[in-house]
Order: structure tokens, then sequence, then C-alpha cells
């Protein structure tokens, strides 16, 4: 076996004109990742600015908010009222995959967000919740179950909207 010191490697993504060089350990550790390790870790990862509507189901509710551009700034709108919709995004944001799975929901639906993008490649991205255990929830992105988010996560995405809807 080389020494990862001796390792001389390099990458290119795709059609990119960039070569990198690779340390040996990095190298090592690049041919040792599965799918899995090179995965988003976060459900939605996309650029919250590019968010132009969000609907929301929960507790047997439907609840719809919309953003307003005014130049570089946004306004977000729930029943013609201003909001703030600062923790909600913090809430989505902060939802990351603990382990990557392909289970199908059995559990409740917690909370469903779909997600109206200004984006040429996707316009919508629906993320789903399923209550699994006391710890952790089913992760469902555009009906397809991808990961466990730890419970927590998702009652603060939950009492984020409650906050917005019932103040």
């Amino acid at each position: 076996e080389e020494d990862t010191a001796d390792i001389t490697a390099y990458a290119r993504i795709g059609d990119s004109k960039i070569i990198y060089r690779l340390s040996g350990s990095s190298y090592e550790a690049l041919m040792a990742a599965d799918y899995d390790d090179l995965r988003h870790q976060e459900l939605f990862s996309g650029d919250f600015d590019e968010v132009t509507g969000i609907d929301v189901a929960l507790d047997g509710e439907t609840y719809s908010f919309i953003a307003q551009k005014g130049g570089k700034e946004q306004t977000w709108l729930y029943e013609d009222a201003e909001i703030e919709i600062d923790d909600l995004q913090e809430a989505l944001e902060a939802l990351t995959a603990e382990e990557f799975t392909s289970e199908k929901a059995a559990g409740q639906l917690e909370i469903s967000l779909t997600l109206h993008l200004d984006n040429e490649d996707q316009t919508d991205v629906t993320i789903s919740l399923y209550r699994y255990d006391g710890i952790q929830c089913l992760a469902a992105v555009d009906g397809k179950s991808t990961a466990y988010v730890l419970r927590n996560e998702a009652v603060e995405l939950m009492e984020a909207v409650r906050a917005i809807v019932l103040n």
C-alpha cells in the first residue's frame, strides 16, 4: 500500500476547465465516499431569495405567505398584512438530514411546505415532514422519502408558522 503522501491526484468537476490537485488523504476520502456522503444535508439547499411564496399545510389548515419585491427589498405578506418571516426562514434552513432513507412515510403528516421559486430549473419544492418517533421525523421532498430529521427541527418550523398565523 502506498503512503498517502506519495499519491498525486487531480480532479475536474463536469466540464469545468478548472483542475484541482488533491492531497493523498483527500483522494482517499473521496474514493471512500458513497452517494449519501456527497448529498446536501439541508432539505432545502436553494437560495431563499428565490422563494416567491410558501404554502403551508399545518394542523388541518393551509396558509399562504407571499413575497413582494420592491427593488432589493423583499416583504412578506400573510392575509394582506406584512409579516416577519426570519424565524420561518431560519427554521426551514435548519432542516438537515440526520440519515438518508427511502423508507415510505407511514406516520402522521406534521407539516408540509410548498416553496414557490423564481427559478427556471425548478419552480416548486414541496417538503413534507411525517411523525416517525419521538426523536425523528421522516422528510419527503417532492413526494419522495429522503431523510430522517430531528423532531425538534420540525417543531421549530411548526412553531415559526404558528407564530405568524396566530399573531
